[in-house]
């Protein structure tokens, strides 16, 4: 048996994020415009972070980041920072992945000393 599927940019060719389109319940689409715009923000910011741009409440350089992620929320940053990090880096990343509290623990512990340096990022696919 054959089947034929037509190619998806025909199937929701003007569907546009958190939309319901040609009948399509749940297909979230982005277009390129929308990511390459999401994306100069997202190096602005990490410009003015790691310029001094953009500074900590009591005005210090942010030396750390949290990334407090839960399951898939954080495997993807964990996979980046495992492949990618050196120790040139500009930010020492921590991970809050999971709700052991002994895994906090050892986070909170190690920013501890330096938590008006430390920058905290939520991730959530789920809004």
């Amino acid at each position: 048996m054959s089947i034929s599927i037509p190619p998806i940019s025909s199937l929701v060719a003007d569907c546009t994020y958190n939309r319901t389109c040609n009948g399509l319940q749940g297909l979230y689409l982005i277009g390129q415009a929308e990511i390459d715009d999401c994306l100069s923000r997202v190096k602005a910011f990490a410009k003015d972070v790691h310029e001094g741009a953009i500074l900590s409440g009591t005005g210090k350089k942010f030396k750390n980041v949290i990334v407090a992620g839960i399951g898939g929320s954080s495997l993807g940053p964990v996979f980046v920072d495992k492949a990618l990090a050196t120790p040139e880096d500009k930010m020492k990343l921590y991970f809050l992945d999971n709700t052991d509290p002994d895994g906090m623990d050892k986070v909170f512990a190690a920013v501890l000393p330096e938590l008006d340096e430390t920058l905290t990022v939520v991730i959530s696919k789920s809004g």
